[in-house]
């Protein structure tokens, strides 16, 4: 019974980290169409590429994480 319930637990935890990455993908999204006030076409070429990198690492961490897939673990530690 206790193995039932850490599992379920443990799933819980997966999904729940799942959405809080889905929402930073969103947030994302939402910076490079300059929703949140940010002007990202001024911006530095830099803060544009680590945006979309952590968009592709959020993107592949939620889904992995939302499926149960191990590459979410790697795109986790890289994240």
């Amino acid at each position: 019974m206790r193995a039932a319930w850490t599992n379920r637990a443990a799933v819980g935890v997966l999904v729940v980290v799942a959405v809080f990455y889905a929402y930073g993908a969103a947030v994302h999204v939402a910076n490079m169409l300059g929703w949140t006030g940010f002007d990202w076409r001024h911006a530095p070429l830099k803060w544009k590429a680590l945006d979309v990198v952590y968009l592709v690492l959020d993107v592949i961490v939620a889904a992995g994480l939302w499926r149960a897939a191990r590459s979410a673990v790697v795109a986790f530690c890289v994240a």
